[in-house]
């Protein structure tokens, strides 16, 4: 059985990697607000995504189309930021 997903622990990764330690606790607080409703809002897509076609191929082409346009972020931001 693969490992149950955690979003506590991957939004305390996320907030490991991007918030300065010297974050005034607001800052902590929206950021995580922020993180939770991204998150909410992208299983309501992938929902909608995977539910939306009775054929498989359209959906696996559609995850697939959803991770290229992570990927394209990721690079972005990494080449902006530096990491």
């Amino acid at each position: 059985m693969s490992e149950k997903m955690n979003i506590e622990n991957s939004w305390n990764q996320f907030a490991f990697m991007v918030i300065s330690r010297k974050a005034p606790e607001i800052q902590r607080e929206e950021m995580k607000n922020a993180f939770y409703a991204g998150f909410t809002e992208c299983f309501a897509y992938l929902k909608h995504v995977i539910g939306s076609s009775d054929n498989e191929d359209d959906s696996i082409r559609n995850l697939q189309d959803i991770e290229k346009q992570i990927h394209k972020f990721m690079a972005d931001y990494s080449k902006k930021h530096g990491v």
